[in-house]
């Protein structure tokens, strides 16, 4: 954690490049299991707290149906993801 002129910064000192594979397909769109919620609403929710989990890491998405697409290439900006 770095100080400068009031504002706390916190630079990652150490970390690894994950690709987050998400289907997308229509069968995301289906019940899951758990909490009554779709697998899609289920898969956001987990994929939240992954990202939260993970603040030195550098992380994109890549999603797919029929063709995969990167929809965040690598960031530190988990916001984005």
């Amino acid at each position: 954690i770095r100080y400068h002129s009031s504002i706390r910064t916190t630079t990652p000192v150490a970390g690894i490049a994950l690709y987050l594979v998400l289907d997308q397909s229509s069968s995301m769109a289906a019940p899951s299991t758990h909490l009554g919620l779709s697998k899609i609403e289920l898969l956001r929710i987990l994929t939240k707290a992954f990202v939260e989990s993970r603040p030195n890491d550098l992380i994109g998405m890549i999603t797919f149906a029929r063709i995969p697409q990167v929809i965040v290439p690598l960031t530190l900006d988990h916001e984005a993801v």
